[in-house]
């Protein structure tokens, strides 16, 4: 999670969330405004799977 938290900030989007599933979500949120395969976008869709597989219910 404070991978994701380091790639948002990375790419111009931090957030405050403490929680996997928030942090998840504005990655995805990240992801979907800027559908395009920058380095940046790439390295936070493998962050939001990485977050999908240990910690999804």
């Amino acid at each position: 999670m404070a991978r994701t938290k380091a790639d948002l900030n990375n790419a111009g989007a931090p957030t405050n969330a403490n929680d996997w599933q928030s942090v998840r979500a504005a990655a995805q949120r990240f992801l979907t405004s800027h559908p395009w395969g920058s380095p940046g976008t790439q390295a936070l869709q493998r962050d939001v799977n990485e977050l999908d597989e240990p910690c999804a219910p």
